[in-house]
Parts: structure tokens; sequence; C-alpha cells
């Protein structure tokens, strides 16, 4: 088993693991200043009292464009404040903010260095980045061709959580372009049951991820009457580095798939899965704190998906997924 990467191992919070080895690092990616217990932090009433329901958001939030445009926002003001009161409590809580944004992969160390120069972190241009899957074959071969290395996670994001933008923010410095998958409606029901997908606007989710500076493309992975289409989708894709969740039930299966086609980055997460979320975010307790329901997150839900499909969003899935 390797040891945890040199970037990984000040976010005290997450390990990244690579039980096939460790593949080359293609690109950097500048981590700022760890934070601590962010836990504890967001019980303290000077941290909340800037920003704590900002923060707190960010748990039991899954719509992770607007957790970026949100911290985004609050490092600029955090860094104009500091500019006409340098006080050191004030210092302390942009370098907070910092460690969040690039620990959970919500920012890239330039957007960062922007926002601390008086630039805006905006939103991202999502639409460019989904693509259909057979143009996504053709891509990926060219990018094969040159030597590029492909990375790839997959899953049904429903909904999706900061664990996924952290996990797509790890896999980053270890690829040339990272690729998400997303099951469709239809095989997110007959693999966990009628009572899934808890969010059906697959759109709105896509956009989410999409919405990440680590991402490159989003698709709707195929086959969905093959018993495992994962096999083929590796093969048609080149996927040279795949990502997962260490406590995932199908991480023995990902080990497998992979063998003989490349690297498994396993990530060790807090209580950050979907299931977790959906949780937090129905006790009123926290709803309260927040400002969030579920029913907030499930009209914005619905909104989104309308813009998605309007950007072009599952334009190769007619008749719904």
């Amino acid at each position: 088993m390797a040891p945890k990467t040199s970037q990984s191992e000040s976010l005290d919070i997450f390990t990244l693991e690579a039980p096939l080895g460790w593949p080359p690092m293609r690109r950097h990616l500048q981590y700022f200043e760890s934070p601590p217990d962010f836990l504890d932090d967001l019980g303290k009433q000077e941290y909340y009292g800037i920003f704590g329901p900002t923060l707190i958001r960010m748990f039991v939030n899954p719509q992770l464009s607007q957790t970026r445009y949100e911290l985004g926002t609050a490092l600029l003001q955090m860094s104009e404040r500091y500019v006409q009161d340098p006080s050191l409590f004030r210092l302390e809580s942009i370098k907070l903010l910092q460690g969040w944004l690039s620990m959970f992969g919500l920012a890239s160390d330039t957007e960062i260095r922007d926002a601390r120069k008086g630039m805006p972190i905006g939103f991202a241009d999502t639409a460019s980045k989904y693509r259909a899957y057979e143009g996504m074959v053709r891509q990926t071969g060219d990018w094969k061709s040159k030597g590029e290395i492909i990375a790839f996670m997959h899953g049904a994001f429903d909904p999706t959580t900061i664990y996924h933008s952290a996990l797509a923010a790890s896999l980053w410095p270890y690829c040339d372009h990272l690729l998400i998958g997303f099951d469709s409606n239809t095989y997110l029901r007959n693999r966990k049951g009628m009572d899934r997908p808890r969010f059906p606007e697959l759109g709105w989710r896509m956009l989410q991820m999409a919405s990440l500076f680590s991402v490159d493309a989003v698709f709707v992975n195929p086959y969905p009457e093959v018993h495992d289409p994962f096999l083929r989708i590796y093969d048609e894709l080149g996927v040279d580095v795949l990502g997962s969740d260490v406590n995932s039930i199908y991480y023995g299966q990902y080990l497998e798939r992979m063998l003989s086609r490349g690297y498994v980055l396993g990530f060790k997460r807090g209580e950050y899965h979907s299931t977790d979320l959906m949780q937090h975010i129905n006790d009123p307790r926290v709803q309260q704190r927040a400002g969030i329901s579920l029913e907030d997150v499930h009209q914005h839900a619905r909104d989104i998906e309308a813009l998605a499909r309007e950007a072009g969003f599952l334009h190769d899935f007619p008749n719904g997924t």
C-alpha cells in the first residue's frame, strides 16, 4: 500500500491511497494552508459571526456551483476588509477560506490568488463540458495518441457533495483530462431501487460537477443493458486512472477492473456521502442554521435542470434517461 501523497499529507481530513501503485504526477496544484479541525471551527462564534452560515451551507448543499461562488465571494470580501483593516483575526479567516476552497476542490490556486487581488470567482462554462459518449470516445482516442493520461470517476452523484469535488481535485494532478461518467436514471433505478434517483434532474447533477475547475468533461454512461458495462467503457475511453471512495462496496470491483489497465486512487472521506448529506439536510436544526431546506434544493434542481437542457446537456437523450 502506497503512503499518502505529499499533497494530501497536510490535509488531515482526507486520506489518498494508491493500491495499484502510484501514477506519475502530470500537473501541480498549489494547496494553501490547511485549516484546523473544521467541525470545531464551525462551532466557534468568531468564525460563525463572519461567514459561518456560508460554511455550514457548504456541508448541506449539493449545489457545488453555488457553494463555489459563495465561498469565493466570501474570500473576496474578506480580502477587501483585510486591506482596510489588516488584523490577525481577519488574516486567519482568509487562510481558512483558502484552505477550504482548495482542499474541497472548489477553486484552483490561480482563482484563489485572483480573488485575493479583487477578481471574483464566477460560474464556470459548464455547457462546453457536456459530451455525447460517442464523441467522448473519439476525443479520448486523440488524447491517447498524444500520450496524454485519462482519469475517470463514475457513479450516480445523487446528489453531488463536497466529497465528490474533493475527490476530483485529488485526481486532477495525476491526469491530463478528468472525465465524469454519470449513471443514467434507468440504470440507477435498476441497480438501487425504484426510489432512486433522489433527484431525477440528471442535467442538474451533471452541471454541478461540470462547474468544477478540475473536471474536463461529463457524459452519461452507456450500455445500461450490460451486466458490467464499465469494463467496456474503461477500454473505449482508455482510462489510466480511476478515482473511488475506498469504502465503496464496489471498490474491490474497481481494483479488478483496473488491474491491467492502470491505477486506482482511493479516497477515504469523512461523512460526506450523498446519503449522509440527505440526512443532514432533512434535519430541521440543520435547515435552520444553514437557511436551506430540502424543498429549496429540489426547486433549484428543477430550475437549473431546465437551464442545463437549454445549454445542451442531455441533448443525446431526447426521451429522458
